[in-house]
């Protein structure tokens, strides 16, 4: 995760001493989750949005009595990306479409 800490536009949340299955990574906030998603797939990245908040899935938005804003922005800008563990070849990999990305970022604006 050392490698994806020098890009100012994304922030890798949690302890390093977690052992993720998928990073979470929090966008800055003029970049869209979505759109991150899509790009990392088009690198053969099998990155995604982290779920769906209740209250903008139509089955239980009756129960939200107040727009939760925290909980919105958090989805809009936490993605997953698969954590390649020691294998350096595919933290190479990923570290160069974050490169690509930053390069492209305000392609993927909200």
């Amino acid at each position: 995760m050392n490698e994806l800490k020098a890009f100012p536009f994304m922030e890798c949340i949690g302890p390093d001493t977690v052992p993720y299955v998928k990073i979470p990574v929090r966008l800055s906030e003029e970049i869209s989750a979505q759109k991150a998603v899509t790009f990392f797939r088009s690198k053969k990245i099998e990155a995604e949005r982290i779920y769906t908040p209740l209250h903008l899935q139509k089955p239980f938005r009756q129960y939200a009595a107040y727009p939760l804003f925290r909980s919105e922005k958090l989805w809009n800008q936490v993605i997953l990306i698969p954590n390649p563990v020691q294998n350096k070849a595919g933290i190479s990999r990923i570290a160069d479409a974050f490169r690509q990305f930053s390069t492209m970022k305000s392609n993927y604006a909200q």
